[in-house]
């Protein structure tokens, strides 16, 4: 009598980078489109990054009770040093370990999220542009290692962690708001004649009126920085370039395509974040490659 039965193919075991690379390089996200022209290898060891720079993030957005906000990011941070002495259980903390041997970076980062979740009171314009910098250069710079690639000179690392982190403020603005996290300056409200109350309530109906007014100073903002970005023309064969300047791209024509569809009494800022569609993620992508690599002028972003 013959035996139908067959055996399952036993499933890959698959290492703490490769599962961190599925958890982000989902069609459709961001993230898949910026690293979409790096090497396989490169796309590993950013992944564990990418992952934990993803989940992280959250916690103070998707959290309401500041014990559990503090439990969480004292669990993160305790995971990453088990890491890198080799007692992890986590394949995001795994991932870090595997991908560079420098956890200092990731620790200020955790430090910097914590701080910030239990009070964000930013007084000035300068303190603001600040933080967003402190957002994402110790990210850019832990990446710079992991692909053991040269750092940037200049301004280069400055301008893109103030756009990057000035972006995440503007996506994240509408979880941000719900969970009390408000990070603009009370400086730049006090211009305005704004509470917090009124700019969260109130639509951009009018090119006058001061909610419009207010976010057009950081949208324009995004523009100089994206701009200033793309005048480094000694960047235009580094791989994390190419990855910051397709991510901000994408982010940017989001923001730029809300404006313009934006219905007149539609509060722009307070609904959910501005998206794209993976077609036009993806041709946008292989646009600003082609732009940047030649050194043409960018495309039109945020006016």
């Amino acid at each position: 009598m013959t035996n139908t039965n067959k055996s399952t193919p036993a499933e890959p075991v698959l290492s703490a980078q490769e599962k961190c690379l599925q958890l982000v390089s989902q069609p459709g996200n961001s993230l898949y489109y910026a690293t979409l022209f790096l090497t396989p290898e490169q796309k590993l060891q950013l992944a564990p990054l990418l992952a934990f720079s993803w989940r992280v993030e959250r916690i103070p957005r998707f959290s309401t009770e500041e014990d559990v906000v503090n439990t969480q990011f004292s669990w993160w941070t305790h995971e990453i040093d088990q890491a890198y002495r080799q007692k992890a259980s986590h394949p995001i903390a795994i991932g870090l370990k595997e991908s560079c041997g420098n956890n200092k970076m990731l620790q200020q980062h955790l430090a910097l999220l914590n701080k910030y979740s239990n009070d964000c009171q930013i007084d000035s314009e300068k303190m603001f542009r600040q933080f967003c910098i402190q957002r994402r250069e110790n990210l850019i710079s832990f990446a710079l290692e992991s692909l053991q690639l040269t750092p940037f000179i200049g301004d280069f690392s400055a301008t893109a962690s103030e756009l990057l982190g000035l972006l995440d403020i503007l996506d994240g603005f509408h979880r941000d708001a719900r969970h009390g996290l408000f990070y603009f300056p009370l400086e730049k409200m006090a211009e305005f004649k704004l509470t917090t109350d009124f700019l969260l309530e109130n639509p951009l109906n009018k090119p006058s009126n001061p909610v419009n007014q207010f976010w057009q100073v950081y949208l324009r903002r995004v523009t100089y920085c994206y701009q200033k970005l793309w005048q480094q023309q000694q960047f235009r064969e580094h791989p994390l370039a190419l990855c910051i300047i397709i991510y901000a791209g994408i982010r940017a024509k989001a923001w730029q395509k809300r404006i313009k569809q934006s219905a007149p009494a539609e509060n722009l800022c307070y609904n959910l974040r501005p998206q794209l569609g993976p077609l036009e993620k993806f041709w946008i992508s292989w646009r600003l490659k082609s732009r940047w690599t030649s050194a043409k002028l960018p495309m039109r972003t945020l006016s």
